[in-house]
C-alpha cells in the first residue's frame, strides 16, 4: 500500500510539471517553481527578480501591514466598525470608486498622491499606459502603496485576461486559446502562472474570469476574450482558471449578464439583448451560475439593455438587475462592480455623474471610471452631495463600504 501511495504522488507530481512545462513552450510563459503539497496562501509581496544592478529595496512593514493571515469573524467585525466610524462621508464614496491615472513612471505624480491621500480615493485601475517594465511598475505600485492617510489598504486592480487584453510586459495566451487546447490542467496553471505574476507586483484584484459565451459570430467585442462558444467551454474553463487565479488574487467574473449574444460594442454604444431571464438561463447565465457556487470575489456588470427585464436602463445601472435578479436571484453576496462608467454605453445615453448616482441607487458596490480625471473629480462630488441632499441613504453608503472593507482588512479569507 506504501509503495502504491508513493506512485500515486510521483505519477501526479510528473504530470504537473508536464502541464508546467507545456504552458511554458506553447505561450513563452514565465513558469512558477512547481510545489507538490500543500502550500500557504502566498501573501502579496514582490518576488520578481529583475534585470538591474541596483536592487529594489522593499518596505516590507508596508506590506505586512496591509495584509495579515485570517483571523477570527468577530475581530474583522470589530476592525471593519472601527474603521467605517472614523472615515468621513469623503472616504467613504473614496473606498466605492476604482479610478484610472495617467502615470507612467515609477514614481507616483501629484495628482495622483492627491487623489489618494487627500481625497480618500481607495482603489486604483491601472492600464496599459501606466506600464512600462516590470521594474518600474514594481517601484510605482510599492509607492502607491504608501500613500493612503486613514490606514486602509489601497486596492491596485487591473484587467490581465490574456491575449488581446494583456496589461502586463509579459504575454500570456487569450481564453480562446486555452479554450482550444481543451485540458483544464493547463487553464489552472495559466490561471496560476496569471495570479502569482500579479501578487508579486502587488495588485490586489483582477478582472478576470471572463464568463460570456462567444455565441455570436458578428460580436465586436468579446470573440478570442471569451472561452468558446458554448456553455460547457466557457463554465468549465473558466472555473478551471478561477482555480488558479484565486489562490493569488481577486476575481472578478464579467460581464453580466453576459455580453457575447452581441453586436455592438457598449465601448461605443449600448448594446440590446432581446432574451427573458429564462432564455438568459439556459446559456449566458450557466458560467455566472457556476462561478458564484465557486465563491468568486466579485462580479462585474455590464452596459447591456435586456428590455425583457429592464425596459428603462441597462444592466449596470438596472436595481432589478442587481438588486433583484443578481443578488436574490443568484444569491451573489459578494462585490457587484460596473464596468467601466466611460464607455459608450453610458456616456451616450446619461450624464456620467448622473449615471453613478443610479449606480449606486441600483446595487452596486463599487464604480470604475478608469478616464478623464475631471470626470472622475465630478463623479466624487455629485455622489457625495447626493449624500448630503438625500438621494442616497449614507447608511446604504455604510453597508457597501463595510462589505469592500472586511475584504480588505482579510483579504486572505478571500483567496481560495
Amino acid at each position: 500500500m506504501k509503495h502504491k501511495r508513493l506512485l500515486i504522488f510521483f505519477s501526479t507530481a510528473l504530470t504537473l510539471v508536464i502541464v508546467i512545462y507545456a504552458v511554458t513552450m506553447l505561450y513563452n510563459i514565465k513558469p512558477a517553481a512547481p510545489t507538490f503539497v500543500d502550500t500557504p496562501i502566498v501573501e502579496h509581496k514582490p518576488s520578481i527578480e529583475l534585470d538591474s544592478e541596483e536592487p529594489i529595496v522593499i518596505d516590507e512593514e508596508i506590506y505586512e501591514n496591509s495584509y495579515t493571515e485570517q483571523q477570527p469573524e468577530e475581530d474583522i467585525i470589530q476592525q471593519v466598525e472601527d474603521r467605517l466610524a472614523q472615515l468621513t462621508l469623503e472616504e467613504k464614496i473614496g473606498q466605492l470608486l476604482i479610478v484610472g491615472i495617467e502615470d507612467r513612471a515609477s514614481t507616483v505624480s501629484t495628482d495622483t498622491r492627491r487623489l489618494i491621500a487627500e481625497q480618500g480615493i481607495g482603489n486604483i485601475i491601472l492600464f496599459k499606459r501606466n506600464i512600462d517594465s516590470e521594474q518600474q511598475l514594481t517601484t510605482f505600485i510599492h509607492e502607491l502603496k504608501k500613500l493612503p492617510s486613514n490606514d486602509i489598504p489601497l486596492w491596485v486592480t487591473i484587467d490581465q485576461e490574456g491575449g488581446k487584453v494583456n496589461r502586463l510586459p509579459e504575454q500570456f495566451p487569450s481564453a480562446a486559446e486555452l479554450g482550444e487546447l481543451n485540458d483544464t490542467a493547463i487553464t489552472q496553471a495559466n490561471g496560476d502562472l496569471i495570479g502569482k505574476a500579479l501578487a508579486d507586483l502587488s495588485i490586489d484584484m483582477n478582472f478576470s474570469p471572463v464568463l460570456d459565451i462567444n455565441s455570436n459570430p458578428n460580436n465586436p467585442v468579446i470573440g478570442s476574450r471569451a472561452f468558446g462558444a458554448t456553455a460547457d467551454s466557457v463554465t468549465t474553463h473558466s472555473t478551471a482558471m478561477l482555480e488558479g487565479l484565486g489562490k493569488h488574487v481577486l476575481t472578478v467574473g464579467k460581464h453580466f449578464p453576459g455580453h457575447g449574444d452581441t453586436t455592438i460594442d457598449s465601448h461605443i454604444e449600448l448594446p440590446v439583448i432581446d432574451k427573458s431571464w429564462d432564455e438568459l438561463e439556459q446559456l449566458e447565465l450557466l458560467p455566472f451560475r457556476t462561478a458564484i457556487a465557486n465563491d468568486i470575489d466579485a462580479i462585474m456588470v455590464g452596459h447591456l439593455l435586456v428590455p425583457k427585464l429592464d425596459a428603462d436602463y441597462p444592466a449596470s445601472l438596472s436595481k432589478t438587475i442587481i438588486s433583484y435578479y443578481l443578488r436574490k436571484v443568484l444569491q451573489f453576496d459578494g462585490l457587484i462592480i460596473t464596468d467601466d462608467l466611460i464607455m459608450g454605453g453610458i456616456t451616450e445615453q446619461y450624464e456620467l455623474s448622473e449615471a453613478a448616482v443610479k449606480a449606486i441607487q441600483a446595487g452596486n458596490t463599487m464604480l470604475i471610471i478608469g478616464h478623464k480625471p475631471k470626470q472622475q473629480q465630478l463623479v466624487r462630488q455629485r455622489l457625495i452631495e447626493a449624500v448630503e441632499q438625500g438621494e442616497i441613504d449614507e447608511a446604504l453608503i455604510d453597508e457597501r463600504v463595510r462589505l469592500v472593507l472586511s475584504m480588505k482588512l482579510n483579504m486572505q479569507a478571500y483567496l481560495q
